[in-house]
């Protein structure tokens, strides 16, 4: 659609340095999340982060059928399993600069079958789907449409480990079971990211959020 004439070639030239400098952008961002698959920022950032990377790589498979390494990066492909442990049933984990996400909400993003689909990842798929379920969070978002595909989907039990530690941003998870409301959980955060939180932590027990601090 686009000829030979002086606009078209001025506007190729801007086309090729947005997507050039998008992709040195989001390098930088895929080096960020790495190696563990988190973010060092509150969850309202990485559901940010996570979302938009997440458009970013369906739009490179869909269109260029190539993710241009992305997928290799460590952790990358994990980086749902993150919101995953900063919550239970009573909320998330609230710290670092959060805002949009309070101690009463819970969170899950449609994006993150992205990321199973990429990674070929059928278990992570009925993981997710289980989780939301779990989380009670509805599905009456177009996303879900989009981006769970049944066909990848593993009815085969499978689960995260039930403790975590973040080193790139210290933060510290257990809990002593997945998927029930009466399970116990403590969220330590050590406050890597500049925020006046170190030594933050919550408190799950019985279907009760006990303490936060």
């Amino acid at each position: 659609f686009m000829g030979d004439e002086p606009e078209d070639t001025l506007l190729m030239q801007k086309c090729k340095y947005i997507a050039e400098n998008s992709m040195l952008l989001l390098e930088h961002i895929a080096t960020a999340i790495a190696p563990e698959g988190s973010w060092f920022e509150g969850m309202g950032y990485y559901e940010f982060v996570m979302q938009h990377m997440g458009w970013f790589l369906e739009t490179l498979d869909n269109t260029l059928s190539n993710a241009f390494g992305f997928l290799s990066v460590k952790g990358l492909a994990d980086l749902p399993d993150y919101a995953m442990y900063n919550q239970t049933v009573n909320g998330v984990f609230n710290r670092a600069g959060m805002t949009r996400h309070t101690n009463n909400n819970n969170y899950f993003s449609p994006e993150a079958f992205i990321y199973a689909k990429l990674s070929s990842n059928t278990q992570k798929t009925e993981l997710y789907n289980s989780f939301r379920k779990d989380m009670s969070i509805s599905t009456f978002l177009p996303q879900y449409i989009l981006f769970y595909d049944t066909s990848l989907a593993d009815e085969e039990n499978v689960a995260l480990p039930l403790d975590k530690y973040y080193s790139s941003n210290g933060v510290g998870v257990m809990r002593d079971i997945w998927e029930k409301e009466t399970g116990a959980y403590v969220g330590i955060s050590g406050g890597i990211g500049g925020h006046y939180d170190k030594g933050s932590f919550i408190f799950d027990a019985l279907g009760e959020r006990w303490s936060v601090d």
